[in-house]
């Protein structure tokens, strides 16, 4: 089954921000974007532009391959391991 790989990132940061205790108006504020558009990421109904990608891994720690992963907690905790 594919996944779109907007889904998979929504659901990354998604995880992370509630691991993290963060609203979404605070990690808006922090990537420098709306929080209608991070909740567009985080629904997969949106998909953010090179730029935001890169941003978003800076401010989340979160490796680039890691945001693309399907269990982004296990890759990020393993230090990047190859996604599944």
């Amino acid at each position: 089954m594919n996944v779109h790989p907007a889904s998979v990132l929504g659901q990354s940061l998604r995880q992370w921000r509630k691991e993290s205790s963060l609203s979404l108006k605070h990690v808006a504020g922090e990537i420098g974007v709306s929080l209608s558009i991070v909740s567009g990421w985080e629904g997969g109904k949106r998909f953010p532009s090179g730029i935001n990608i890169e941003r978003i891994s800076s401010y989340t720690r979160i490796p680039l391959p890691c945001l693309f992963c399907r269990n982004s907690s296990v890759c990020r905790n393993a230090g990047y391991v190859p996604c599944t």
